[in-house]
């Protein structure tokens, strides 16, 4: 990945909830997923995310950390996994989906530590 193309992406945890039988079978009440998406601003990266989530039964809910994957590569915060999901979302030219921390209804206003 160059830093051109880290430029031309996003990265945002986002709070995914299930909209239909099958995601639910995966996630019954909801994840958080690190999302890197190509867009030429934040709208355009949650509205890619938005419809990528949709295609696999999921809405995207929320919205934290939205940010260019440059900037948090630079500032060293971007980590293996999550250059490992920036690589993919590069290669596929596609929205790529990170690992999905799941939630029950207990703790639904948790978000994961350590991603």
């Amino acid at each position: 990945m160059t830093p051109e193309e880290a430029r031309e992406h996003w990265i945002a945890l986002v709070e995914l909830q299930p909209t239909t039988r099958e995601a639910r079978g995966l996630v019954p009440v909801g994840a958080y997923a690190y999302v890197v998406a190509k867009a030429d601003s934040a709208p355009e990266f949650e509205a890619a995310v938005k419809r990528a989530a949709s295609a696999q039964g999921f809405e995207a809910a929320e919205f934290d950390e939205v940010e260019v994957v440059n900037d948090r590569w630079l500032e060293g915060r971007l980590g293996r996994e999550l250059y490992n999901v920036a690589l993919e979302a590069v290669n596929e030219q596609r929205p790529a989906f990170g690992t999905f921390y799941r939630f029950t209804a207990e703790d639904e206003d948790s978000s994961p530590s350590g991603a």
